[in-house]
């Protein structure tokens, strides 16, 4: 079964040219630093990175980082109201 947040990565491919295969790899080899990151409010030990008009919510449990969601800025937010509330 194929995760959600590759199916929205394979629209997402289509429409833009920021390399999100380099973006994903640095976020599970623990290398996000680089990036615009910072912990969500709401939720614990949820985090998000910003890529221009895209974001990538992953959450950090005690040994492995997990990609929930990619997509544009507000569907987002919207998406992960409906998944945690």
């Amino acid at each position: 079964m194929v995760k959600k947040w590759m199916k929205q990565l394979h629209v997402l491919w289509k429409n833009t040219y920021i390399d999100f295969d380099k973006i994903i790899y640095d976020i599970l080899s623990w290398k996000y630093e680089n990036y615009d990151y910072k912990e969500l409010s709401w939720y614990d030990s949820l985090y998000r990175i910003r890529i221009w008009w895209y974001r990538i919510i992953f959450k950090k449990t005690n040994n492995d980082y997990t990609i929930l969601l990619i997509w544009t800025r507000w569907d987002v937010y919207k998406k992960l109201k409906q998944i945690f509330w």
